[in-house]
C-alpha cells in the first residue's frame, strides 16, 4: 500500500533543506528497496492528488506553500507569543503567531488562522514578541492572526483560589494562564483563601486582558497530596472509572504475579531476585513506584 510511504515523505520534506529533492534523491534519503519503488511513485501521485506536495518544472519536490487561511493546532510560549502547527506540512513551517495576535486562544486548542506575509528582507523583519528564533529560508516569511477557536483543548482548569482586596482570584496551575483569573462567586461553594478548585472560563484571557471564570468545584486545601492528585485528574480530564471487564484483568495480573512469587526459585527463574538485598528508597511505604 503507497499510504505507508505517505507520512515518510511528508516528514522528510517537513525538515529544513538547502535544495529541494528530486523522486531519485528522497528514494534513496528514504532508502526504498528496488521491489517498493512503485508503491512510492504512487505515493508521490497521491500526495500531489490531495494538495499536500507539489513538484516544480525543475523535477524537484517541495510542500505547497500556505494559503490565506490555515487550521491546526495551537501552542502558546511563556512569552505570549505562539505557533499553529498546521493540519498538513506546508513549506514555510508551522505559523508564527505574534503576541497581541492569538486571541482567546490556549495550548492544545484546534484554531483557523488567517495569514498573513513579509515580504521584506529576513533582516529587516522585527517580530513583536522580540523573542522568536529567526529560520532560514521560508520558515519566517509568514506570520498569523488567529480568527477562530475551532475546538478548545480543554474547558476545565486546577488553580489556587486567593483573595486580594476584597476581589477573588483564582492563580491556575496551568502554566499557559500566567495571570490570575477572577471570579465572582469566590465563597459560594463553601471555598476560602488557600483552597483548590476547579473553575470553567467565562471570558479565557486576550492579550493583556485577564480572563474571568466560574468555580465549578471545590477539592480542598492546597498542598495536600490527595488533593493536588484530584486536580490533576480533573483538569485533565482523565478516567476514575474503567470497565468490569479492564478491572478482571487487572485483578488477573496481580494474582498471576503472586502465583509466580509463591512458585520460588521456578516461578522466578527469568528474574533477578533482589528481596534479600538491603535496598534504601527515598519514597514513602505508600507509595506506587519507588526511587
Amino acid at each position: 500500500m503507497p499510504l505507508r510511504f505517505k507520512q515518510r515523505i511528508l516528514d522528510y520534506l517537513s525538515e529544513e533543506f538547502h535544495v529541494a529533492p528530486t523522486s531519485d534523491v528522497l528514494c534513496k534519503a528514504l532508502r526504498i528497496s528496488e521491489d517498493d519503488r512503485l508503491l512510492f511513485d504512487e505515493a508521490l501521485v497521491l500526495l500531489s492528488d490531495e494538495g499536500l506536495l507539489s513538484r516544480g518544472d525543475d523535477g524537484r519536490l517541495r510542500l505547497p506553500r500556505l494559503s490565506d487561511q490555515v487550521s491546526g493546532r495551537f501552542r502558546m510560549t511563556s512569552r505570549g507569543f505562539g505557533f499553529v502547527i498546521p493540519d498538513h506540512p506546508y513549506r514555510e513551517g508551522d505559523l508564527f503567531i505574534p503576541r497581541g495576535n492569538t486571541g482567546e486562544a490556549m495550548t492544545g486548542d484546534r484554531v483557523r488562522a488567517r495569514v498573513m506575509r513579509d515580504h521584506r528582507p529576513a533582516r529587516a523583519r522585527q517580530w513583536r514578541d522580540g523573542g522568536a528564533k529567526q529560520a532560514k529560508g521560508d520558515r519566517r516569511s509568514c506570520f498569523g492572526r488567529i480568527t477562530e477557536i475551532i475546538e478548545q483543548a480543554k474547558t476545565k482548569f486546577a488553580g489556587t483560589l486567593v483573595s486580594r482586596a476584597g476581589v477573588w482570584y483564582v492563580n491556575a496551575d496551568n502554566r499557559d494562564v500566567v495571570a490570575p483569573v477572577l471570579v465572582r462567586d469566590g465563597q459560594a461553594k463553601g471555598a476560602k483563601s488557600g483552597t483548590k478548585v476547579i473553575f470553567e472560563f467565562i471570558l479565557r484571557p486576550e492579550d493583556d486582558y485577564a480572563g474571568e471564570g466560574v468555580i465549578v468545584e471545590v477539592l480542598g486545601e492546597a498542598g495536600r497530596p490527595d488533593v493536588e492528585t484530584q486536580a490533576v485528574i480533573a483538569a485533565h480530564g482523565l478516567r476514575t472509572q474503567f470497565p468490569a471487564a479492564a478491572i478482571k484483568d487487572a485483578r488477573n495480573a496481580t494474582l498471576a504475579f503472586e502465583a509466580i512469587v509463591k512458585d520460588g526459585s521456578k516461578g522466578l527463574r527469568n528474574r533477578e531476585d533482589l528481596r534479600s538485598l538491603l535496598t534504601f528508597t527515598i519514597d514513602p511505604p505508600d507509595a506506587r513506584d519507588f526511587d
